[in-house]
């Protein structure tokens, strides 16, 4: 027997219930983001991954703003004495010399990768019919995938950023668009798919683990 209330109510009640968990997805993301900031801020960060929240406070006036709330938050620290400790600590992974020369080769290929018009990347073909260049910083890459494709699903084995930088993908979480940022912890599955008209570029930066980046994308770590 048709129920003409009860059908609606119950498409009600699953719409709220995706809209709930949709909710909560972003703010738990909203969350890790903010802490991610924090230590990019105090320098507390690892090399792929600053390289990546730099870029994001660049398209992002929030994160910028974050940004730099919490480098003064870290400034008015180190005038305390009592805190010098906690500063020393705290010292920036990007600091020596060496790196120095990775994340200035790696900064302006990420410009090119921002607005490519010259045709200067060199980019390679990857997995899935995923392409990429893969930057001085350790763990750190540039992946482009072609307008209405899709990545194949994958699994995480460590905390990843990605950065979109033209283009547009969504994924089990919802869209991101220029200057958005995704973040993905271990243990998470997804499967990005391009839903712009051009091609999707992203700026990725992967927690340097043992598992190497095939294995995460089939799913075999946790």
């Amino acid at each position: 027997m048709n129920d003409p209330i009860g059908a609606p109510l119950r498409k009600l009640s699953e719409f709220r219930r995706f809209f709930h968990k949709m909710a909560l997805a972003a703010t738990l993301e909203a969350s890790v983001e903010e802490a991610l900031l924090l230590d990019y801020a105090v320098g507390n960060i690892a090399p792929a991954h600053a390289l990546v929240l730099d870029f994001y406070t660049r398209l992002s006036p929030r994160a910028r703003e974050a940004a730099l709330t919490w480098a003064s938050v870290r400034r008015a620290i180190r005038s305390d004495p009592r805190q010098e400790q906690f500063c020393s600590a705290a010292g920036h992974p990007m600091s020596t010399r060496r790196a120095d020369s990775h994340v200035i080769s790696s900064i302006e290929t990420v410009r090119q990768g921002l607005d490519e018009t010259t045709g200067k990347l060199s980019w390679r073909k990857s997995w899935g019919g995923v392409e990429e260049i893969r930057l001085p910083v350790p763990h750190a890459r540039l992946l482009r995938l072609r307008p209405k494709t899709a990545a194949p699903a994958h699994g995480h084995g460590g905390l990843e950023l990605t950065l979109v930088l033209r283009g547009a993908f969504e994924d089990e979480r919802g869209a991101f668009r220029r200057g958005q940022l995704a973040v993905r912890e271990p243990g998470d599955r997804h499967q990005p798919v391009v839903i712009s008209d051009e091609a999707c570029v992203c700026l990725v930066g992967e927690e340097s683990h043992r598992f190497g980046w095939l294995t995460k994308m089939l799913g075999l770590t946790s």
